[in-house]
């Protein structure tokens, strides 16, 4: 027999109602932006930071390989590309928390990481609708994730996994949000089960270079804590060499700029950076604030190297507070040089940064206090009227070396006289004192074993013992660097010669003096310690 006819079709089953499809765009055809901003630690988390933003209206074309209009459109979902094949089971605990906050700080919406924030491509985030207008220039939605560190560490790169988009090491994202026409949201529509009126989900990649951020506020006197540096000193039995300073917390008048939008005048501390000399890097022992042992760790570059000491959690004091600072060099480390080098103005004062106010929308601190330590008040001798502030002057001394001669018994004491044209001149009074020529220079050391003076080249000095040490006078102009040469008996010191160490246990109080006026003579006396060349 015939074999039986086949059976009739199947009814055709109605396509499934789906949400899937949507307007695939890429830029120029959307105003919305995502891209990385910035990736750091702090007090123990990982932190990396992502921003959406809007680009003028005449910076889009719209969409023309179909019906669409997604210039405009809103946005009222975020996708950020994760390594689903290693993280799918634990995105959660690897991603543990996320913040959205706007340009003006407000957290508009925050949590722990859940099923909720799912998606194939990574992580995804839902919002209120936002509009391209709401966010003109200058305006943005910060994106802020908490990683574990014990699943992911590095503030370098993002486990995205390959981009599916492009073949380079960058990452993808997606953004969703309803079409806009003339101004009208124009909501899904179905139709014969399917979209009529889909959604806009541009997508796109970015790279993780950190954003060019505008900066923290750096002027000192913005901040009210002050660097002042102390003695050096060695314990006795150990020989273990202490660099002491102290934070002091002052009232000044605070010179805020206009364009500052932190006020650092309340500023916690929660990292110092001190500008130390090379050979110091990996040579501390431990550092000390405030009577508690701290984290460091040390940085450079080719011009500068530092010790940041971190994690402090020190708030605001009250004025008039101090906190001892203290930096312990490792033991056999017993170089009597002073622990930061010549400063930019060429004096033995600290370079410093306090930071404060740590901002986790930008993962960055918006106080950056940026000077030099507070030169110690050396007061004028008592028939001196004059200006005493070692930043009011472009000359500096430095003892450059220590030279013996055995056969006339005699030692040589090189000091180094710069001038620069920098002159941290911070008020209209003082300058005057930076155009001043200078005079004579009295150098703290005991006279009484002074054989000789000469300079190279030759300023027709004239030694002055005098009972504050040697004042040495002569032909030196303005803005002239010149090497003063003194020979004493014997083979001396530093410590054998100083009527007055300096910060670090070595050098002499030297102190300049020029006339800001000729009505006005040795109006001007800077002084300081010599530090070493």
């Amino acid at each position: 027999p015939p074999p039986p006819p086949p059976s009739p079709p199947s009814p055709v089953q109605p396509k499934p109602r789906t949400d899937c499809d949507c307007i695939s765009v890429y830029q120029p055809n959307t105003r919305w932006r995502f891209g990385y901003r910035n990736s750091d630690y702090h007090e123990g988390n990982l932190y990396w930071g992502f921003h959406v933003w809007a680009v003028p209206a005449d910076e889009c074309d719209e969409v023309t390989f179909r019906p669409g209009f997604c210039c405009d459109q809103t946005l009222d979902q975020i996708e950020i590309a994760l390594d689903m094949k290693v993280y799918n089971e634990t995105y959660w605990r690897m991603v543990q928390y996320y913040w959205l906050i706007e340009s003006d700080g407000t957290v508009v919406q925050q949590g722990p990481i859940g099923t909720a924030n799912w998606s194939q491509m990574g992580l995804i985030f839902r919002i209120d609708p936002l509009r391209p207008n709401d966010y003109p220039p200058g305006m943005d939605l910060g994106v802020i994730l908490s990683i574990n560190p014990n699943y992911w560490n590095s503030t370098q790169q993002f486990p995205c996994g390959p981009s599916r988009l492009v073949d380079e090491p960058v990452c993808d994202y997606e953004l969703h949000g309803l079409q806009v026409r003339d101004g009208i949201i124009l909501k899904p529509v179905f139709q014969d089960s399917s979209m009529q009126i889909p959604e806009c989900c541009p997508e796109g990649v970015y790279g993780l270079q950190p954003e060019n951020l505008c900066g923290c506020t750096d002027n000192k006197l913005d901040s009210p804590f002050r660097l002042q540096q102390l003695e050096t000193t060695v314990t006795p039995d150990e020989g273990e060499l202490l660099f002491n300073m102290r934070i002091n917390v002052t009232v000044v008048d605070m010179i805020r700029e206009p364009s500052n939008l932190v006020d650092c005048a309340n500023m916690d501390l929660d990292k110092v950076r001190l500008y130390i000399r090379k050979e110091y890097i990996g040579q501390v022992a431990a550092v000390f604030l405030g009577g508690k042992d701290r984290a460091f760790g040390f940085g450079g570059d080719e011009a500068q190297s530092w010790l940041d000491i971190m994690e402090l959690g020190i708030p605001a004091q009250p004025v008039g507070n101090t906190l001892d600072l203290q930096v312990q060099m490792l033991p056999g480390v017993a170089d009597w040089r002073s622990l930061c080098p010549t400063n930019a103005l060429g004096t033995a004062e600290c370079e410093y940064v306090f930071y404060g106010k740590w901002n986790l929308r930008v993962l960055d601190y918006d106080c950056c206090a940026h000077g030099l330590a507070d030169p110690e008040v050396i007061q004028p001798l008592p028939t001196e009227d004059c200006d005493t502030n070692a930043l009011h002057t472009p000359y500096s001394v430095e003892l450059a070396e220590v030279t013996y001669d055995a056969g006339a018994d005699t030692s040589t004491l090189t000091f180094a006289v710069n001038a620069t044209e920098l002159c941290d001149a911070d008020s209209t009074n003082y300058m005057s004192c930076c155009d001043a020529d200078l005079s004579a220079i009295l150098l703290g050391l005991d006279s009484s074993k002074v054989v000789s003076v000469g300079s190279l080249p030759d300023m027709r000095v004239v030694p002055n013992k005098i009972p504050e040490g040697l004042n040495v006078t002569g032909v030196f102009g303005s803005g002239s660097s010149f090497a003063l040469q003194v020979v004493v008996e014997g083979e001396a010191s530093v410590g054998s010669l100083s009527l007055g160490q300096g910060y670090f246990g070595v050098g002499f109080r030297y102190r300049l003096y020029a006339s800001a006026d000729i009505c006005e003579p040795g109006s001007c006396c800077p002084a300081s310690f010599t530090g070493l060349a």
